[in-house]
This record gives structure tokens, sequence and C-alpha cells, in this order.
């Protein structure tokens, strides 16, 4: 499996701009992994152990509210990272992901991700943590909206781009997403 990954990673648009070498590189911190359909990657609410990058197949991000209406949240295409949040705020799992299509993805688990920080210039890992964690926490916020004003149309408000809109185009814009009441 190791070497369709590497062949999977070359052709990524992403790659283009790594060196062979730092490919390789690539290769060795993080671990290939397959994925049946239906198999489940993350669990909502789980602690985070590692995040991937996708580098074949497709992945659905779904959340469950605390009335139990699962919500879909978007797909994860090949290029793709999934599961940054957890290593880098330690919050338990915003959402669940399944695969879709069969998948193989590069994983890579906390203990080298912190390594990897520690390794790193302490200056630009620190910027880049603080821009990451702000854009992690901006994206749980606006999950939590999106959940919210599914079960509570009169929650409509906090979601930019929608405030104004009556309850029910909500529903029908949840609904095209494939969301069940």
């Amino acid at each position: 499996m190791a070497a369709s990954a590497r062949s999977l990673l070359s052709r990524l648009p992403q790659a283009r701009t790594l060196s062979r070498g730092e490919r390789r590189r690539v290769m060795r911190l993080l671990q290939p992994l397959s994925l049946a359909p239906q198999a489940t990657l993350y669990t909502q609410d789980a602690q985070p152990e590692h995040m991937a990058l996708l580098l074949e197949g497709s992945l659905v991000v779904t959340t469950t509210t605390a009335d139990g209406v699962t919500l879909p949240l978007g797909r994860v295409l090949p290029g793709e990272v999934i599961g940054e949040m957890g290593l880098l705020d330690g919050a338990p799992r915003s959402a669940t992901v399944t695969c879709e299509r069969e998948a193989t993805l590069l994983i890579l688990d906390r203990e080298r991700f912190e390594e990897l920080e520690r390794q790193a210039d302490t200056v630009l890992v620190w910027l880049l943590n603080i821009a990451a964690r702000g854009m992690a926490r901006r994206i749980g916020v606006m999950s939590e909206r999106i959940a919210s004003a599914a079960v509570d149309p009169e929650a409509l408000h906090t979601l930019p781009g929608l405030a104004g809109r009556r309850p029910q185009s909500l529903w029908a814009w949840l609904s095209s997403l494939g969301a069940k009441p």
C-alpha cells in the first residue's frame, strides 16, 4: 500500500511543489491507511488521536445535534486534510467522518505531530498555531450555529448570509443536503 500511497501523493496538485525528497519525507512521517465504504474515520465527541490527508476516494462529514438530528456538513476530497482541529485544540471530535468511496489516506498521529512541532522553527510554529487555532475555533462555532438553526429556526439570524431568510428556507437548504428531521 505504501507504493500506491506514494504514487497517489505525487499526483496531488498540492504535492507538486514538493521535491522528491520532501515527498519521501512525507511518506516516512505519515502512515498509509485504506478505508472501505461506510467505514468510520472519526466519531463525533471522540478524543482526537490523529489527522489525515486524503489521497484518494471521498469522505462525508456529519454532525449530530443534541436532539439526535444528523446534519451533513460536507465532503472531503483528495488533497484535503481532515482531523486537524482536534490535534490543534485538543477538543473532542466535532463531527463524524465516514468513508463514502473507498479511500486511501496518510495519517499523522498526535505524537509525531507534537514531535514535528518541537523540531520546527518556534516562531513559525507559534504563528501557524495561532492562525490554525483561530480557524478551528471559527469553524467549530459555525458548525454549532448551523446545528442550532436546524433545530431552532429562530437561531437563523446567527448564520452569516442567511439572516432574514424564512425558517422554511433553511429546512429546504438542509433537506437538499440530505438532513432528516
